[in-house]
């Protein structure tokens, strides 16, 4: 199965070299891994992102490596 973006993926190296260079947004530990966001956002002009896209490096917030995995993991028991 091949599945394709919507949209064009915006890819920005530089962004998320700064977001790994913030603390973590929950327990502040420093080194955080860029944690894509896919809930949509309307007054923002953030699409809803789907199963098999990413979205743009726009879209994410520094979280550790602990919570990111959380992240993760709380996101596949939701759907």
């Amino acid at each position: 199965m091949n599945l394709r973006q919507r949209q064009p993926r915006e890819e920005d190296p530089a962004y998320l070299a700064y977001v790994r260079g913030l603390p973590c947004l929950i327990c502040r530990r420093p080194g955080s891994d860029p944690a894509h966001l896919r809930t949509g956002a309307r007054q923002y002009d953030k699409p809803h992102t789907g199963m098999g896209e990413k979205p743009s490096d726009c879209w994410v917030l520094p979280l550790c490596r602990t919570h990111h995995d959380d992240q993760h993991r709380l996101r596949r028991t939701h759907e």
